[in-house]
């Protein structure tokens, strides 16, 4: 409402009740202004910003000639000691893990069965001794006879017959005190050469057949590495070839042993890989059966099939699969990057047994020319958004 007001010629003023009006539609356009943009967009129109990753570029096949892979030392030379002869247990000297030296008494049989027999032998050996030296004076005597026509040819001939088998009769008795005396020796065992003792399968007084497994001896500065090399490269490893062993254990880290080939299998053990063992050089005593080692090979560039290579760290184990080994071929998940699309895509692989400088060979799965995730694999999902931070080569 618009008056005059008195005294002021003829200036017009808004009157309060005016001014209220005015302010309560401003304030009315107000709230519903920001109702508007309080308003949660619909869920179609959130868009999550791509997740930067890191990958590689699948362009090249591996030129690389060394190869690594992972094995158990064993012993180079390992016996299991039996006795030859039937017999009870006297005593065993030696007890597992002990130190030996070749010649020394490790356990023995009790005697008196082969005691017995030597002296047997002895006894026969004697009574056939003195038969033929009887039999060698009849002989005699009947030949001075026969020469003066006093006795017949045939008494004669029968004479040179028994002397013969006397005499047979005393070699065969000395055979048998030498086979008795060798069993009397069979009834010791000795270490055939420096090692330790692995297995102490009996005890005293315990009865045992020839052959049964008493004491098992290994080498002990003299060991071998055994390592499983896949088929697609055991054609080039040869006797004699060099290798460099080493060990993660902590007092082995840094060091590198010179080895060689001593044995290639030609029959394959598992995961269609072939046994291969390789003699460490030095006796140093540092390695000890059981432990674990790493063989490295080099070989000439005709010798082994180059391959598609990716690092360890873009694989992802298949479920279930978590605690399998590395170093034997399987299968493994990875995420291949889509250009087009700006997204990555979850792909299963294989790979094979080994590794090249912390990458492995890939058999199946991926082409030259792609792109694989390397970096927070765990942390994808399959046609997730990604942003590419580097690319680089293997």
């Amino acid at each position: 409402m618009i008056e005059e007001m008195p005294g002021l010629g003829s200036t017009k003023y808004q009157t309060p009740r005016g001014n209220v009006e005015t302010y309560a539609r401003i304030l009315m356009s107000l709230s519903f202004l920001i109702i508007l943009s309080c308003r949660e967009a619909p869920e179609d129109e959130i868009v999550s910003a791509p997740r930067p990753i890191k990958a590689v570029h699948i362009g090249e096949r591996s030129e690389e000639r060394v190869l690594s892979f992972s094995g158990t030392v064993i012993a180079a030379d390992i016996s299991d000691l039996s006795f030859a002869v039937q017999g009870r247990v006297a005593s065993v000297e030696v007890s597992r893990g002990d130190v030996v030296h070749q010649g020394q008494v490790l356990a023995k049989l009790d005697p008196a069965p082969q005691t017995l027999q030597v002296q047997s032998a002895e006894a026969r050996l004697g009574e056939s001794q003195a038969r033929a030296l009887q039999t060698k004076q009849d002989h005699d005597t009947t030949q001075t006879l026969y020469q003066n026509d006093i006795r017949s040819r045939s008494e004669f001939d029968r004479a040179v017959t028994e002397l013969a088998s006397a005499r047979s009769r005393v070699e065969a008795d000395e055979a048998a005190l030498g086979l008795a005396k060798i069993q009397l020796g069979f009834s010791v065992i000795t270490a055939p050469f420096d090692g330790v003792i692995a297995e102490r399968n009996v005890e005293p007084f315990t009865d045992v057949g020839p052959g049964r497994t008493v004491l098992v001896l290994q080498s002990d500065n003299a060991v071998q590495v055994e390592v499983l090399v896949p088929a697609r490269v055991i054609e080039a490893v040869t006797k004699n070839q060099n290798v460099s062993i080493s060990s993660n254990l902590p007092s082995l880290r840094g060091r590198v042993y010179v080895g060689r080939v001593v044995e290639v299998a030609r029959t394959a053990k598992e995961a269609n890989a072939f046994p291969v063992r390789i003699g460490i050089q030095q006796s140093t005593g540092d390695f000890k059966p059981g432990m674990s080692a790493e063989a490295t090979f080099r070989f000439r560039g005709e010798q082994v099939l180059g391959h598609l290579l990716l690092p360890i760290n873009a694989l992802l184990p298949e479920p279930g699969d978590e605690q399998s080994k590395l170093w034997r071929e399987r299968n493994f998940r990875v995420f291949v990057y889509d250009p087009e699309a700006g997204s990555v895509h979850e792909r299963t692989i294989r790979v094979g047994a080994g590794l090249l400088e912390n990458k492995i060979a890939v058999t199946e799965g991926l082409s030259e020319g792609e792109i694989v995730a390397t970096a927070g694999v765990h942390f994808l999902r399959d046609g997730q958004q990604v942003r590419l931070l580097e690319e680089r080569r293997p």
